[in-house]
């Protein structure tokens, strides 16, 4: 549920306003089809391509540039390492 987990990311109206508009856009969906790329992944008996980029629902695609870039990765890596040393999560 975007409205509760999403609490400190926007201000509740801005999400009260926006979650209707991504669900007719197609931003947001039903919950219940947010599972169907991972269940096709460890369920399907056709499916043979282990580390495979699956997306949205339950086919095979091609990950982005920025998806791919090596330093980007690291990058990600180093900030989500800091921000969980901030927290005291590590």
């Amino acid at each position: 549920n975007l409205n509760k987990q999403a609490t400190g990311m926007a201000p509740a109206a801005v999400l009260r306003i926006m979650t209707p508009i991504m669900k007719c856009t197609g931003i947001l969906d039903h919950k219940a089809k947010g599972a169907l790329s991972s269940l096709f992944a460890i369920a399907d008996a056709n499916f043979t391509e282990s580390g495979a980029y699956i997306v949205p629902y339950a086919k095979i695609g091609k990950p982005s540039q920025m998806a791919q870039d090596d330093q980007l990765a690291e990058r990600l890596w180093e900030w989500t390492f800091e921000m969980f040393q901030e927290r005291g999560d590590l």
